[in-house]
């Protein structure tokens, strides 16, 4: 690789992810650092440029990260870090940070993504005008917009995954019962996440157990794992196509985050395409949305090496 002329990292609620760019605009193998382990990003991007063998770091970062951010600031909603992009400059002595919300990031990579990156889970009429949506469970839930424009790529930043949940069956009214009693306000997160996931499992009578178990144990087929997931998809399904219809986002909707790539067999599987069309009279509009399953192992890097590009000079 030439020498690095720009470092990105997509930071969530459990691990960061880093590489450096080329002029090229390549990036080189990434490395995950938990970050719990680390008291500030600061001291990550040190450790990692430590690891790397980097004498020096670029002088320009993009940063992704789980969180809103407002005026180069933000606090997590899934971690205690608190980030300040100037500061982080200054700490890391580098001429400037750009920093965005991860899945406006990923929203931004869409169209570099190749289709090496993504397994359709519903086929349909993309409208190449239309904005994209994308929305994905992890550590929380994200969601954003990518809008065409003759100006170039113009992605939105939401907090969608906060907006109140809705049930469809009255088994998930009684789910939504048990949660609210635990958490008041239930939001989408409260059950589209890896904590929803195991939230899920209790609710459906199963232990307490860690997403990963969950996940583990609904493909060796156990029962109260396979409940949890088929309420997860379903609950994944409504979600997207009321993103969807918020949108308007014809050009499709790309599902991403850290759980769906594992289980992308069992989502194709699942009542997802059924609960997805589930809106009656607009039922129509969204068999014409195309959906898609991101399967690309970093696709927040390929909107903050465009970002980094796109500002370089020439």
């Amino acid at each position: 690789m030439a020498a690095p002329v720009g470092m990105i990292a997509d930071i969530g609620g459990t691990n960061a992810r880093f590489a450096v760019l080329d002029a090229d605009g390549e990036y080189g193998d990434p490395v995950t650092l938990p970050c719990k382990d680390f008291e500030t990003p600061g001291v990550a991007m040190r450790a990692y440029a430590d690891q790397l063998g980097l004498d020096a770091l670029p002088a320009e970062a993009a940063i992704s990260i789980a969180g809103p951010v407002r005026a180069g600031r933000v606090d997590m909603t899934n971690h205690i870090w608190r980030l300040d992009a100037d500061e982080l400059a200054r700490e890391l002595g580098i001429t400037g940070v750009r920093m965005i919300n991860d899945f406006e990031a990923i929203a931004l990579g869409i169209p570099d993504i190749g289709d090496d990156g993504v397994t359709s889970i519903r086929e349909g009429n993309e409208d190449a005008t239309g904005p994209v949506a994308v929305m994905g469970p992890g550590t929380g839930l994200g969601a954003s917009v990518l809008i065409p424009s003759p100006a170039g790529r113009i992605a939105l930043a939401t907090e969608g995954g906060h907006a109140t949940l809705a049930p469809r069956t009255d088994q998930e009214q009684e789910v939504v019962h048990i949660l609210a009693k635990r958490f008041g306000h239930v939001s989408w997160e409260r059950v589209l996440s890896g904590p929803g996931l195991e939230a899920l499992h209790q609710a459906v009578g199963g232990e307490t157990i860690d997403a990963g178990e969950i996940t583990r144990r609904m493909q060796d087929g156990d029962g109260a794992a396979a409940d949890a997931y088929a309420l997860f998809f379903a609950f994944l399904g409504t979600a997207a196509s009321d993103l969807a219809l918020t949108c308007g986002a014809t050009g499709g909707i790309y599902l991403a985050g850290g759980i769906l790539p594992r289980v992308g067999r069992e989502l194709l599987a699942s009542g997802f395409k059924d609960r997805f069309v589930d809106k009656g009279r607009f039922g129509d509009y969204l068999s014409h949305v195309p959906v898609k399953l991101i399967t690309h192992p970093y696709p927040a890097f390929i909107g903050l090496s465009y970002l980094i590009s796109k500002s370089a000079p020439g």
